[in-house]
């Protein structure tokens, strides 16, 4: 009896017996995740010496006619192809769920069988899903007003973005300008592919760039008609125009000359000329376009018998940047002799409208060339074109007898390239837009990636078209849009390993494998497996992080090696790696073994050079011997 007592001591006591050596460790008993997002429930199980775990589960806690119980997850229908195993049969029990549902929220249970007795943890992990609520307050105010972006979920979780119109928005707080009506929605930093729906801010503000634009610009001869339209940026519309009109000496003294969003003159006469501007107006105020020059007189004077001034195109657009040739041509009567030619600009000097020769401009200096002659050409060209070159361009032509100058204009338009990417961040395989716009109308435009030519503005993004994009004008290469980026999101691609030590490695001695892989974002989890040479079918996970690391290699650590790479996107694996290791006593016996034959080599070697050389000269010599030739000898 007391041997019995004694030996039932010894049991209790014995480190790991019965149930006092097996455990399961959530890392987070409480995760919190996004709708439509994937999840990590990281674990880790222990047990006691001399157990061989057989199987491992995970398992749903859920309430079936009044009695909690725990269902399988692969037996769970709507878990199908969603969720994966991540652990091993040795310590570690992690899970992953992708494309997460409402309906997954809930307690998770894992257990593990070994072949004495079955394991199943007490706690679980209670996983909520969630979904982002974007909010924008308030969602309609004026220019000037702040505006409050709000993102809220039904748990805590990391740090959260905003896109207005597919573009990141830098402050969730700021005042709120015209340009910044939209499209508002949020997502959680780092997973941007799962966003909230979309909350629309209305910012309204008076009419803005108000401007008018005349049917018939420059010099019109009495009889002919023409309409002057007002446009304007507003919000609400604009719902009030009222036209206004200056005399060319006086613009202080302003006449309202009419109402409504266009001014139609059916019958110009000279009392018509002046300094047109529209005044447009909504609830929230008005507004003034800058004045217009409307001119004209009498047709017999307009052309005068024997002379006249004629520009090839009269409403040119050019590039900023660039160069423009306004092309000019003029007549003159029989017997007259050109003795001088100027370009004016018309310009608005203390309320007078005034042509100033170009050459009397500081900023023209060195950047404008008369292309004419004395004769009939008056071309002009102007290079390095700015903003403030936009304007009214006259020409006057000297000759003995008269001073001649243009009653007409030339109204030349400086715009900009404005390049456009849209959306600016898509995942592979989107369909990416690029937009050239300008002011006027130009000829066909161009773009360009890092500097190499872009076949077509609308394609299939891949994971190589992330870069910045620009556009110029065909034949004006040289003359560029700002250029705006594209960011193509991808899961891992090009995974593979590194191995510090390639080859065989003896037991004892250390070895890194490292694991990379082209990822947009980066991948932000890594794990490794482990396949034997004879059956690679059957995968063993050995552990996880970019660099897998084995201070002290042993012969059970030979076989396949495998690194999967994974970011929010997706994931994927590496080509196989073989890593081999053994006793380093074979390896000494291996190599004493190559040292002896070479040894060997190099002493046989030379005995075989001379036996041969002598069973070469033996021959000779017995053919030598058994010659039949004869030699005459004189006898004395």
């Amino acid at each position: 009896m007391d041997k019995m007592i004694a030996m039932l001591v010894l049991l209790i006591l014995k480190p790991g017996s019965m149930s006092a050596g097996w455990s399961v460790t959530f890392e987070n008993p409480n995760p919190c995740a996004l709708k439509g997002s994937s999840v990590h429930l990281r674990c880790s199980y222990n047990y006691t010496d001399g157990e061989i775990v057989t199987r491992t589960a995970w398992y749903k806690g859920k309430l079936i006619d009044g009695n909690w119980t725990r269902v399988k997850l692969s037996d769970l229908p709507s878990y199908q192809n969603r969720f994966k195993y991540l652990g091993d049969q040795q310590h570690d029990c992690g899970l992953a769920i992708d494309d997460l549902q409402d309906n997954d929220t809930g307690h998770y249970y894992f257990r593990f069988d070994t072949q004495m007795y079955g394991r199943r943890s007490k706690t679980s992990v209670y996983l909520s899903v969630t979904e982002l609520s974007a909010r924008v307050y308030p969602d309609r105010v004026r220019a000037g007003d702040t505006v409050t972006l709000e993102c809220r979920t039904s748990c805590q979780l990391s740090n959260t973005v905003w896109f207005k119109d597919g573009r990141p928005v830098a402050k969730p707080v700021f005042q709120a300008q015209a340009e910044d009506s939209g499209n508002y929605l949020c997502a959680v930093e780092g997973q941007d592919s799962v966003l909230s729906d979309s909350v629309a801010l209305d910012v309204q503000y008076p009419p803005l760039n108000v401007s008018v634009e005349i049917s018939y610009p420059g010099h019109l001869t009495e009889g002919s008609s023409v309409n002057l339209s007002c446009s304007s940026a507003a919000n609400p519309a604009a719902d009030n125009y009222t036209w206004y009109r200056a005399s060319v000496s006086s613009s202080s003294s302003l006449l309202q000359v009419g109402s409504g969003q266009v001014l139609s003159l059916p019958s110009v006469e000279a009392s018509h000329s002046g300094l047109y501007l529209c005044q447009a107006r909504n609830p929230l105020g008005q507004n003034n376009s800058t004045e217009v020059l409307l001119t004209a007189g009498d047709a017999d004077r307009s052309v005068s018998a024997g002379w006249s001034v004629t520009f090839e195109n009269p409403n040119p657009c050019a590039l900023k940047g660039s160069s423009v040739h306004l092309r000019c041509s003029y007549n003159y009567t029989d017997g007259e002799i050109v003795t001088r030619t100027a370009w004016y600009k018309g310009k608005l000097i203390d309320g007078n409208w005034t042509r100033v020769k170009l050459s009397d401009l500081p900023s023209y200096q060195n950047r404008f060339k008369y292309l004419g002659d004395q004769q009939h050409d008056c071309g002009l060209a102007i290079d390095d074109l700015q903003d403030n070159n936009t304007g009214h361009y006259y020409f006057r032509f000297d000759t003995q007898m008269y001073g001649r100058r243009s009653k007409t204009s030339v109204y030349l338009s400086v715009t900009e390239l404005s390049a456009r990417v849209y959306p600016d961040r898509v995942r592979a395989g989107d369909t990416v837009t690029l937009e050239c716009r300008t002011s006027c109308q130009l000829s066909n435009t161009v773009w360009f990636k890092d500097g190499r030519p872009v076949a077509k503005p609308v394609f299939q993004a891949q994971a190589e078209d992330s870069g910045n994009y620009l556009c110029a004008v065909e034949g004006q290469e040289s003359v560029l849009s700002d250029s705006v980026a594209l960011d193509v999101q991808y899961p891992p691609l090009n995974v593979s390993v590194e191995i510090s030590y390639p080859g065989h490695l003896t037991e004892g001695s250390s070895v890194n494998l490292s694991c990379s892989s082209a990822a947009n974002p980066a991948a932000d989890n890594y794990t490794w497996y482990r396949a034997s040479v004879s059956s690679s079918s059957s995968l063993l996970q050995v552990g996880s992080g970019q660099v897998l690391s084995l201070p002290s290699v042993e012969a059970s650590h030979s076989g396949l090696y495998l690194c999967q790479a994974r970011n929010p996107l997706g994931q994927n694996n590496s080509t196989e790696v073989l890593l081999t290791a053994g006793d380093a006593d074979i390896n000494r016996v291996i190599i004493f073994v190559g040292i002896g034959v070479k040894v060997c080599i190099g002493l046989l070697l030379p005995l075989v050079i001379i036996w041969a050389w002598r069973q070469r000269r033996s021959s000779a010599v017995d053919k030598e011997e058994n010659s039949r030739d004869y030699e005459n000898i004189s006898i004395a």
